[in-house]
């Protein structure tokens, strides 16, 4: 009987544990994927109008910023397991950009761009 209460409140304290772990961890996704937003599409159309592409560089920043973000994801899915995919929230915010010019072939995943 003993051990398995012991068992309970150990596994209830890792869920704890893990909790704690998910919210500085979702800030700090946030806050890449609104700075992935506002380097990539939203600085573009504030300040560039929306004609053209970008440059080369806002995209391969734009790329560089998804790569940290995913980086961040990863980390998040071996310290909070199932409770990380509420990271995926943002998949639209940082991936949309980068992912819009390396499908089309004018950059590759390192960051270069023709």
């Amino acid at each position: 009987m003993a051990r398995r209460q012991f068992s309970h409140y150990a596994s209830r304290r890792r869920a704890e544990i893990r909790h704690r772990r998910f919210i500085p961890l979702f800030i700090f996704s946030v806050v890449i994927a609104a700075l992935g937003f506002w380097l990539g599409p939203l600085r573009w159309l504030l300040f560039g109008g929306g004609n053209g592409v970008p440059l080369p560089a806002t995209i391969s920043l734009c790329i560089f910023v998804a790569w940290g973000w995913l980086a961040v994801f990863v980390a998040g899915l071996f310290l909070c397991r199932a409770r990380a995919l509420w990271l995926l929230v943002e998949v639209p915010l940082v991936l949309y950009f980068p992912a819009t010019f390396i499908l089309s072939g004018a950059c590759s995943l390192a960051g270069r761009c023709h």
